[in-house]
């Protein structure tokens, strides 16, 4: 076995310390590895099914009515909506009562939207007690338009 002598052990292990450490800078440039700090992105909030299930439910339908009577007649029409707030905005063209009502499918009054006779506009926001069908009924003669959302 040859005998090196201590400055050559010294260069060797010189030469194969900066070879380490130029392999470690070329590796941390071309990966953008930070010894410093890790690497991982912040973590996302994901809403919970039962969350997404009631933000879905809080959204209402967007519908609007524009009808013209020319005789004293009842309007029925079957509606869905969503537990939460419900925001009807109604006007009423004609001279006659104008009398808006919600109820259940069995009939049971939820609220009294509109009583008032003559040309009016009128907005009203309601709470749904449960999601499902209602049934809006409209009682006038004339031009009448409802919106709600």
């Amino acid at each position: 076995m040859k005998n090196y002598s201590k400055t050559t052990l010294f260069f060797f292990i010189v030469f194969i310390l900066l070879f380490i450490y130029l392999g470690y800078y070329y590796l941390k440039k071309e990966f953008h590895i930070d010894a410093s700090e890790t690497n991982i992105p912040p973590p996302v909030y994901q809403k919970t099914p039962d969350e997404l299930a009631d933000s879905i439910h809080k959204q209402q339908y967007r519908l609007e009515y524009t009808v013209d009577n020319t005789v004293d007649e009842k309007m029925l029409q079957i509606i869905h909506l969503n537990k939460g707030e419900v925001y009807f905005s109604m006007e009423h063209f004609g001279d006659s009562e104008f009398i808006v009502t919600l109820k259940t499918p069995e009939e049971v009054l939820v609220a009294t939207l509109a009583d008032i006779k003559g040309k009016n506009k009128i907005a009203k926001t309601i709470v749904v007690p449960e999601t499902g069908p209602y049934l809006l009924e409209v009682n006038t003669k004339g031009k009448w338009r409802l919106s709600f959302q």
